[in-house]
């Protein structure tokens, strides 16, 4: 037995260090067997993602949401962004050439840092991505004139790599505008935008606009046409032509319907010849003549126009119109840029020169007199003229008065009442004459369709006149006056949206809960009722606040 012993204990030894073999081996798989159980759990995470499961519709129109108004190239911004997020929806961006339809060219920004051929490569790139759909092309440089001024009085001063930088960014944007014009390409360009700070300049660049961009049917230039300050910056060997010597060209692109111009850009019509068959102006209008000239013999099929005056015109006895200009629906008068010395402007006698049978929609905008002075009003209205209004416009339906402080009180009261169809109101008027415009709206036979009203009021010329409970009693009044449970739907006023100037010195917003409330009975039977501080959104939009881009949602306010 003792001889077996040793035997004996060999054989433990032995299967004592297998078994210790084999838990090394157990511990090592166990931890070799993690990992592809992690990788099979992430695997199957994302296979049964819900993300996964999402139709390929869901996931375009998501895609297409992403894509910013006027998207630059930049690998930051998309659509570039989305081809760099994931091989899916890489896959789907470039299987969406409406993605890559618009491209922006910010040449003012100073992150957008490319040479002119990675440009041109970026454009050509967005043209064959967007397949035969057609494109929009934004090129965009803003130069400050006052900064452009001082570093013209002193060339030594610290800012001299600024102007260098602001006269590279300029030579670059000639060159792309250049390019452009020649462009094999161009033929797809629908829209196109150009923010300039020399106009003239860029003009002269596209001058063969018309007879490359065979599709071009937006055109949209805003920026500087002031030769003195286009000077400050590009130094032109070269005399600077008229601008209306490169619109009789650029103006005949054989499908251009649309044109939107900056105020400082007179179109010069008088000195066009042809027909320019546009449906959508937005221009400078010098005088009178110029604007009859317009309608009478050039924009003979304009439907909708926004015009800025910037010169009056002598008020003379204007006759019964015998001319119609049948075509135009919506129209904006602007007179914030006229001479401050001006008296006595006649405001409305463009729309009393034709007679416009479809015009449905009007929007005057007046002169935003100083707040620090109180001079007399610069437009008015003669009263022998308010005769032959309904004639000119029969039908009416929507009036926008902007600054109404510009025009005495007892011109603007003496021609609303000659819209009696009209049904959507919308005024913007000084603090001072509140209670006659709530006295004048109180009166039904004024306005009986009257279905939406959108009234602010400022306070103007430093007089102070906060608001109290007598005149939420007014509004009151009135807003009651026009609501009757036994008329028809058609002649109840069903939209109010009041904008009221906020004062420090009474509790605004619980005079608004107590005009809401006092008003209770007639928002639960149908009324919508909007009562606003003036510190929110108001009603004086303006088309330079796009970019000239889209211009025509101005003629409305948002509801």
């Amino acid at each position: 037995m003792k001889s077996a012993f040793p035997t004996i204990e060999k054989s433990l030894a032995r299967i004592d260090e297998e078994i210790s073999r084999l838990r090394e081996a157990k511990t090592r798989l166990e931890r070799e067997r993690v990992q592809p159980m992690l990788k099979m759990s992430l695997a199957c995470k994302i296979v049964k993602s819900p993300f996964r499961n999402i139709p390929v519709e869901v996931h375009q129109l998501i895609l297409s949401h992403c894509v910013p108004n006027m998207p630059s190239p930049k690998n930051d911004v998309a659509p570039m962004l989305l081809c760099r997020i994931s091989s899916t929806w890489r896959r789907l961006a470039l299987s969406m050439p409406e993605l890559w339809t618009e491209i922006s060219f910010p040449f003012d920004d100073d992150d957008f840092s490319f040479s002119t051929r990675k440009l041109k490569d970026l454009l050509n790139l967005f043209a064959a991505r967007s397949r035969d759909l057609p494109m929009s092309v934004h090129f965009i440089l803003r130069l400050d004139e006052e900064e452009s001024s001082n570093s013209e009085d002193s060339s030594e001063s610290d800012d001299v790599d600024g102007v260098d930088a602001d006269a590279s960014r300029m030579n670059q944007f000639n060159k792309m505008i250049t390019y452009i014009t020649s462009w094999s390409k161009n033929r797809k360009i629908r829209r196109l935008h150009i923010g300039s700070p020399c106009v003239r300049h860029t003009l002269e660049l596209l001058d063969r606009l018309a007879g490359s961009f065979e599709n071009l049917e937006y055109l949209t230039i805003h920026g500087c046409g002031n030769v003195d300050f286009c000077n400050v910056y590009v130094r032109h060997d070269f005399p600077l032509p008229e601008v209306e010597e490169h619109l009789v060209n650029l103006l005949q692109a054989p499908k251009l319907r649309a044109i939107s111009f900056s105020d400082r850009i007179d179109l010069a019509l008088p000195h066009m010849t042809g027909n320019l068959f546009l449906s959508c102006v937005l221009s400078c209008i010098t005088s009178i003549e110029e604007w009859i000239e317009l309608l009478a013999h050039q924009f003979i099929v304009l439907q909708k126009g926004y015009f800025y005056f910037e010169k009056s015109s002598i008020l003379s006895p204007i006759p019964m119109p015998t001319t119609q200009c049948p075509m135009l629906e919506e129209l904006a008068l602007d007179y914030w840029g006229i001479e401050e010395d001006t008296s006595h402007y006649h405001c409305i006698e463009p729309v009393l020169t034709f007679r416009f049978p479809s015009l449905w929609r009007l929007r005057i905008v007046l002169r935003d007199i100083t707040p620090f002075t109180e001079p007399k009003p610069t437009c008015h209205i003669e009263q022998e003229s308010l005769d032959i209004v309904p004639s000119c416009l029969p039908s009416l339906r929507e009036l926008t008065v902007v600054f109404t402080w510009d025009l005495p009180t007892r011109d603007i009261l003496g021609f609303l009442p000659c819209f009696l169809n009209l049904n959507t109101l919308t005024l913007v008027v000084s603090n001072s004459d509140y209670h006659d415009f709530m006295y004048f709206l109180s009166f039904r036979g004024h306005l009986p369709y009257l279905a939406r009203l959108n009234l602010e009021f400022r306070e103007r010329f430093r007089r102070f006149l906060p608001f109290s409970n007598n005149r939420a009693d007014a509004f009151v009044r009135m807003v009651r006056s026009r609501w009757d449970v036994l008329s028809l739907d058609d002649a109840n006023l069903r939209w109010v949206d009041f904008i009221i100037f906020r004062s420090a010195t009474v509790n605004i917003d619980e005079i608004i809960e107590d005009m809401k409330y006092r008003l209770k009975e007639y928002t639960d039977n149908g009324l919508v009722l909007k009562i606003r501080n003036s510190r929110e959104e108001d009603f004086c939009g303006s088309p330079l606040n796009a970019g000239l881009i889209h211009w025509e949602n101005y003629f409305q306010i948002e509801m």
